[in-house]
């Protein structure tokens, strides 16, 4: 991983070797698919990222919009940004089946689904020593046409899981942000607990590592830094303090929702 200790295993993700008539399939299953998720909105419209119309300027845009339209109206805002440890590794394979039977994949397909996550192995090969094969229970295939909407389809439920609106959440792959909206710090405080709680017990129960101490917390909105600056909420056991700032896919946001830290940093 970049930035990471070559020395350190834990630095190095498994990358499949996939024959190209595996992936011409692919692409005709993830065509069809996709007009089906279409069809259907199985989606929800909360979700960026590997879906057409959906880039990261749109998610960008969309969750600055609702922040303003909150803070306009004079009311507290409260932002989370999740980090997810190697979310695409840790996806269990047998969690998706249920999901995609959700969406109305059944018979022939499903069974075709269950066949393409089933069986994987891998081994390692370093210096010309080779591991014995071990099988893969767990993640979707690193570099293979399916593995992106299929990480897609598993988190599709997470706003009617955590109980959280349209309005108070952004996700792009594996990054995922949550805001509440009040008129005190209060509120909002004991809103992001209940919902990071909420959040935490989702990713657990998915198979998805919720990395607490990388979570950000920024109070927006017409909450004065002096009341903010002694203000603290607990998530997943860890006591969080406001900064000053929040980096939302790649671009920086003061407490102001203007980008004057990013201006600033480019």
């Amino acid at each position: 991983g970049k930035g990471k200790s070559a020395a350190d295993p834990a630095s190095y993700r498994p990358v499949c070797i996939l024959p190209a008539l595996s992936k011409i399939l692919e692409t005709v299953v993830k065509t069809d698919f996709e007009i089906h998720l279409a069809k259907t909105e199985a989606l929800p419209n909360t979700q960026f990222g590997f879906r057409r119309g959906r880039s990261t300027t749109t998610a960008l845009a969309t969750a600055h919009a609702k922040w303003l339209k909150a803070k306009q109206r004079g009311k507290v805002v409260g932002v989370l940004g999740f980090d997810l440890s190697a979310a695409f590794d840790t996806v269990d394979q047998l969690q998706l089946l249920p999901k995609l039977k959700k969406l109305g994949i059944e018979g022939m397909q499903l069974e075709w689904f269950k066949s393409y996550l089933s069986g994987g192995s891998q081994r390692v090969v370093w210096n010309g020593a080779e591991s014995d094969f071990l099988n893969v229970k767990y993640g979707v295939r690193q570099g293979s046409i399916l593995g992106p909407i299929l990480y897609l389809v598993l988190v599709a439920d997470v706003t009617s899981c955590v109980g959280i609106g349209d309005e108070e959440n952004s996700s792009y792959a594996d990054d995922f942000f949550l805001w509440a909206v009040g008129d005190s710090l209060e509120e909002v405080g004991l809103l992001l607990e209940t919902k990071a709680d909420a959040f935490s017990k989702y990713a657990g129960g998915n198979g998805l590592v919720l990395n607490a101490a990388k979570t950000q917390f920024m109070i927006g909105g017409k909450a004065k830094k002096k009341d903010t600056s002694a203000f603290t909420i607990r998530v997943g056991g860890v006591e969080l303090h406001p900064s000053d700032e929040i980096e939302f896919l790649g671009v920086k946001f003061d407490s102001d929702f203007t980008t004057a830290p990013h201006n600033a940093y480019v």
